[in-house]
């Protein structure tokens, strides 16, 4: 291939956003991961007291609520950056 067919091909997956888009999908991939991971942890933790102690519900949801945060930020992110499309020609 010359130089050329890799100046496209370098475009297409600059204007289609792929890397970004799959860096997307496996944050909220990991994130629900480890939502699951943490309801799991949780409740066996209930199943052996009966009781869910504060420490252990503030580290899941305080863990939980700042990954979410983050994953605003990412999305963000995401939807103020790429091309501009408007007067381009």
């Amino acid at each position: 291939m010359n130089k050329q067919a890799w100046l496209d091909i370098a475009e297409v997956i600059d204007a289609h956003r792929i890397i970004p888009k799959l860096i997307l999908v496996l944050a909220f991939f990991g994130y629900g991961m480890y939502a699951y991971d943490s309801y799991i942890w949780v409740k066996e933790i209930y199943k052996t007291t009966n009781d869910i102690p504060t420490s252990v519900a503030a580290f899941a949801g305080g863990t939980l609520s700042a990954l979410g945060g983050v994953l605003t930020l990412m999305v963000n992110k995401y939807f103020e950056g790429g091309r501009k499309w408007t007067g381009t020609q």
